[in-house]
């Protein structure tokens, strides 16, 4: 069997994906302890839920 390569993996692309998220600018830098990166990741894992909005999802969070 051929090896994969390991940035095909769910692991390998999301650290790709915080990698270039880590690359990006944060305009606002009041907050030391939550990066843009940060914020990035969870819209990401919010998405992957399969919500079509944000709104569903903080929706849903209230109704269990």
């Amino acid at each position: 069997m051929p090896k994969l390569r390991k940035d095909l993996s769910i692991d390998g692309l999301l650290k790709t994906v915080r990698d270039n998220f880590g690359k990006i600018k944060d305009p606002v830098k009041k907050r030391k302890d939550l990066t843009l990166s940060d914020c990035l990741m969870s819209g990401l894992a919010v998405f992957g839920l399969k919500y079509p909005s944000l709104l569903q999802f903080d929706q849903s969070q209230n109704e269990e």
